[in-house]
């Protein structure tokens, strides 16, 4: 029950693993303030009304604004130079104080006016301080896809306690005096403080602890500066004219507001009800923002999807333009006052405060839907560094300066004897001013996106490892860290997936701060004998600064080699170890060899090359990669296909070079060569790189398996290579067809049924799509700059309205016409129904019933629907009653893919007993003796797992998690199912890296020291193994299984050759594993040796 509800909310709160409690937490902070705040709000403007008349509302706002643009002002002079939790804290006790000695004050002193004054003049910094610092939380607790994706989700929860607020306010006893509402402001506001305290000690970013003052101070211009930049000069006019607006409507609303609740009491004095204002005001606000809330929901995203960005911009101006010409008719035909010394009570009244009440409420919807997640949308274009600060400067201070502006004029209108109705014609005229800064500001922002675009063009960075798609790239960002453990875990990895990239890494942690990094660098250099840090290792002796336990460590690797380099001098003395039975000798004698080769040796290497002891054959194929003889390179290249070698083969033909490609496109077009060893062969060329490797590259994109299009056009993509002319074409010729095919996915996505209770097909049919949409941003990678793809990916995958808009925008600028009808709506945040209508002008299809679209899964070609779909189309037929074994289910029993040919079976046999037999007869035995041991019930035959629950577990295991099971399907292919009874022992005495991995399916294992003592017991989903990455590493535990149990074993060697092979695997499982291995070593939970 708690893991649904767990998941529940993940779905409701749009948040992905890990974010659920940060996110609540900060849900929760927001509630609360937005309670704090709107208490306040009808408190202090109850209060102020009650004794004040509409001119001094304006002088008020004055006030306001002035205290709001000092307390901003303080605000991002200190956010450039304290971090920020530090500043908010600061921020929310110095707001608490405000409430609290406010609050005093108030019960104490009720009738000064003047404090009532001061309450409601604070309002304005209050709202604008707690913002400031809500905003600034969110968009440094998470990184900017994340920010964009959250801000929202975080923000239902202001609103929902502004409904709640105003709720409770409507329901209070009209006893309570309007001063006790204080006490709700400072209750919410104790609470909402709590709990940011909690989220900064549980949840804390380095962001938000942390800042570079000199950066921060250098990276943020001053305001003249900053006004100089013509596109900030028109976000700050555009503010300054929305809050005149806003400000102009508060003050009508105010003033209609004194008017409506004005009484004349028996001895006819005119005086406001108090009480009765207090209740419209709350329950005015409750309709408001219900209103609010319920049309961003339903109606805004929709509009602004459908419309766009531009024509959004222009809802406000048209409504509040059409309102305020009604307002200033009804105004001037009823009349705008509701009290008169001569005239006495005017009924009529009541409809100019209905048009000017309806002003309000479509004024404040409008800027909250659509300009203000627009208007955010504006400061993305902006340098990342500066961008916070700008939005502070703009959103903050400005702001509140423009509040001045508009209560400056509102003062100067008092003057001028304005009456109330003038104020809806002064509203007309700012709606026209809006209007044209709307257009000049769009203008512009069409115009910072051009260039947004060409400074990522002119950065040199494009093959940094957050732009590369390889194996490599993610080894490289995982060694970018301060942890030991995190490093340690990364080069063991590097060892065994990527060893040229070893090699070319250890010797720059030297001099890390960590002992344990150091001690392991230093045993790393001496083991593989790499002479190449001789010179680094005398660099770390001579200098003082470095400590004596480095210094040491050094001296014994530098003596180390040393000796090695003695040895070189002897090539007799390297034969002799060559033909050693050892294979420790082999193995040094393979690392001589390296740096001492001569045609005596050749011979000798071949043999070592073929050698039974995988330590001195990898160390062989390095060997050999480095000497670069040719009569080496076929042998490098059949290692390959092997498991145990591949990655050690990759490196030593990496090692080469370009002369090698020739021959590697030789052995990838051989007959029966085989689809991985052809996958390394292009991973290999993308390792080389150059002009040459671009060439053969280029020449897989008409390959028929389309796996091995995909892997030669991320190649591409990782080399940087942008196809021109009749090269460009082919690449929107394959993108066009990528496009179809996932319009065609989406459509069977919607077609079969399964959005309410969705089996393993819905899933896996997302699966594909995402796969489709990676493959469509990579193919618009290689006809336009990656800087800028990039950029648009990020935006899409952020799952915002603002995100996927300014992605959308930024496409518009760069892509061809010809393509933007398709690719829009396929990116686009639009209903599924919407984006198969829309994709159906591009890519016509006629609809399917659920039935027929499941053997057209079932039956499409491989390179268009993967194996793991077809099986689960044949798993959801299952699942259905009384299916008809056809042509296409027995043609599929006789599938050599094991996976298929298992759940067809099962079906089969589910629905015709008597034709699973009979068709049965036809198939290979061993095939027939697989099936019976997992289909028929039999004392004879033992009990199996089937390969498509294989997958469906793996996908229930936490590193595993958002892995497709198309990529888990070729682990479960090489799964190795073992019983155990209870009381068997699995591994005695320790565990060692050439154990393979394991994984409990069922049953319970046991952890014990030699000494007996049990370090814990593992049920399901627990893996064993899987942290002993080197053949050395050691775990001191017996394994021992407590009751009858399955375990899943996946050969090591095979499992890492797996990994190393597909990006997105390893995207997964390296920094899954990483984290696995640094907690535990937090907790002292694992010792590897």
């Amino acid at each position: 029950m708690k893991k649904f509800f767990k998941k529940y909310l993940n779905k409701l709160l749009d948040i992905e693993q890990g974010e659920l409690k940060p996110v609540l937490l900060l849900l929760f902070f927001s509630f609360f303030l937005g309670i704090s705040v709107v208490t306040y709000d009808i408190g202090s403007s109850t209060m102020f009304l009650e004794f004040y008349d509409q001119n001094r509302i304006s002088e008020a706002f004055l006030v306001s604004g002035l205290l709001g643009v000092v307390s901003t002002l303080i605000f991002a002079y200190f956010q450039k130079r304290i971090p920020f939790s530090i500043l908010a804290r600061i921020t929310l006790i110095l707001v608490l104080v405000t409430i609290i000695v406010f609050t005093f004050l108030l019960q104490r002193f009720p009738d000064i006016h003047k404090l009532r004054y001061l309450v409601f003049a604070s309002l304005g910094s209050i709202n604008a301080l707690t913002l400031l610092c809500f905003y600034g939380i969110i968009g440094r607790a998470f990184n900017l896809r994340n920010e964009k994706r959250l801000t929202g989700t975080v923000d239902q929860g202001q609103l929902f306690a502004t409904v709640i607020a105003f709720f409770v306010v409507f329901l209070i006893p009209e006893s309570v005096p309007v001063v006790d509402y204080f006490y709700f402001s400072v209750g919410a506001m104790i609470v909402s403080f709590s709990l940011y305290i909690l989220f900064i000690r549980r949840h804390s970013t380095e962001k938000l602890l942390t800042i570079n003052k000199a950066e921060e101070l250098e990276a943020s211009p001053g305001f003249r500066q900053l006004f100089s930049n013509k596109y900030i000069r028109l976000l700050a006019q555009l503010s300054l004219v929305s809050v005149i607006i806003l400000q102009f409507m508060e003050f009508s609303f105010f003033s209609a507001g004194l008017e409506a609740y004005k009484e004349v009491s028996a001895d006819g004095r005119v005086y406001v009800n108090d009480i009765d204002l207090a209740k419209f005001l709350a329950g005015y606000g409750t309709v408001l923002t219900l209103f609010n809330m319920i049309f961003q929901l339903v109606g805004a995203d929709r509009i602004i999807n459908t419309i766009g960005v531009k024509l959004s911009l222009f809802i406000l101006p048209v409504l509040l333009g059409i309102f305020s010409i009604l307002t200033a008719l009804v105004g001037g035909f009823f009349g705008d006052t509701k009290y008169d010394a001569l005239l006495g009570i005017n009924e009529t009244f009541i409809l100019f405060f209905i048009f000017v009440c309806l002003s309000k409420i479509f004024l404040q919807t409008c800027i909250e839907s659509f300009e203000e997640p627009i208007y955010k949308n504006f400061f993305l274009p902006i340098n990342s560094r500066i961008r916070h600060d700008v939005q502070t400067k703009v959103e903050g201070v400005f702001r509140q300066f423009a509040v001045v502006v508009a209560a400056g004029f509102l003062i100067l209108f008092g003057v001028l004897s304005f009456k109330l109705i003038y104020f809806s014609v002064a509203l007309i005229i700012a709606v026209c001013i809006y209007t044209y800064v709307i257009v000049k500001l769009y203008t512009e922002y069409r115009s910072t996106l051009q260039d947004t675009l060409t400074a990522q063009r002119g950065r040199q960075d494009f093959r940094d490892d957050s732009n590369d798609k390889s194996v490599q790239a993610i080894l490289l960002q995982e060694l970018k860290t301060d942890s030991g453990t995190r490093i340690i875990t990364t080069l063991k990895m590097t060892e065994r997936l990527d060893p040229a990239l070893l090699e070319k890494s250890v010797h720059l942690y030297t001099n890390h701060a960590s002992e344990r990094v150091r001690r392991y660098v230093f045993n790393k250099i001496e083991e593989s004998k790499l002479l190449s840090a001789s010179h680094e290792l005398k660099e770390i002796i001579r200098k003082k600064e470095i400590p004596i336990e480095t210094k040491a460590l050094a001296e014994h690797a530098l003596l180390n080699l040393n000796d090695v380099e003695k040895m070189l001098t002897s090539p007799g003395q390297i034969l002799k170890l060559s033909r050693s039975k050892d294979p420790v000798d082999k193995e040094l004698a393979v690392k001589l060899i390296r740096n001492n080769f001569n045609e005596e040796m050749a011979r000798q290497l071949f043999d070592l090359l073929r050698e039974s002891n995988p330590r001195v054959r990898k160390s062989a194929l390095l060997t050999a990669g480095t000497i670069k003889l040719t009569q080496y390179w076929m042998l490098l290249i059949e290692n390959l296909s092997l498991p145990s070698f591949a990655n050690f083969a990759s490196a030593g033909l990496e090692y080469i070079g370009e002369k090698v490609i020739p021959t590697l496109d030789l052995a990838f077009y051989k007959t029966g060569q085989n689809l991985q060893t052809k996958i390394r062969i292009i991973q290999v060329y993308s390792k080389i790189g150059g002009e040459h490797a671009i060439e053969v590259l280029w020449n897989k994109i008409n390959y028929p398996d389309r796996k091995v299009v995909s892997e030669a056009l991320l190649a591409l993509r990782n080399l940087a290579y942008i196809a021109k002319g009749d090269r460009a074409s082919k690449i929107k010729q394959l993108l066009i067809q990528e496009i179809a095919l996932c319009s065609w996915k989406i459509a069977a996505l919607d077609e079969i049924k399964e959005q309410i209770n969705p089996t393993p097909l819905y899933q896996a049919l997302l699966e594909e799509i995402e796969e489709n949409d990676e493959n469509i941003y990579m193919l618009l990678s290689l006809i336009y700059h990656q800087g800028s793809v990039k950029l648009v990916e990020e935006n899409i995958k952020s799952r915002t309205v603002e995100g996927v808009l300014y992605a959308i925008e930024l496409l518009d600028v760069f892509v061809d016409d010809e393509l933007k009808p398709m690719l829009v709506p396929l990116l686009d945040q639009i209903s599924l129904s919407e984006k198969i209508l829309k994709l159906q002008e591009s890519f016509p299809r006629e609809s399917y019933d659920e039935i027929t679209i499941l053997y057209h899964l079932i039956n499409k070609d491989y390179n268009e629907i993967n194996r793991w779909t077809k099986a689960c189309a044949i798993h959801k037929l299952l699942l259905m009653k009384k299916v008809k074994v056809n042509d296409t289910l027995i043609a599929n029993l006789f599938n050599p893919d094991k996976l298929i040919r298992e759940v067809t079976a099962k079906l089969i046999h589910t629905n015709d007993p008597d034709a699973y037999h009979v068709l049965c007869q036809r198939i290979p035995e061993r095939h027939k003796k697989e099936l019976d041991a997992l289909i028929v019930s039999s004392k004879m035959v033992s009990w199996k797992t089937d390969m498509f629950e294989k997958v469906t577990f793996l996908k229930s295991i936490p590193v595993f998690l958002n892995i497709s099971g198309a990529l888990l399907a070729l682990l479960a292919d090489h799964i190795e199912e073992m019983h155990h009874k209870a009381g068997e022992v699995l591994y005695k005495d320790s565990l060692n890296g050439a154990n393979p991995v394991s994984i409990v399916y069922s049953g319970m294992i046991s952890l014990s020291h030699a000494d007996g003592l049990i370090e814990g017991t593992y049920g399901s989903k627990y893996v064993l193994g899987d942290e002993l990455i080197l053949d050395t590493d050691v775990m001191n535990y017996t394994v021992t299984a407590t009751e009858d149990t399955i375990i899943f074993k996946i050969d090591k060697d095979r499992f890492f050759d797996i990994v190393s092979s597909h990006y997105v695997l390893s995207r997964a499982v390296i920094p899954a594993l990483n984290n696995e291995l640094e907690e535990a070593y937090i907790k002292n939970e694992l010792v590897v040796k």
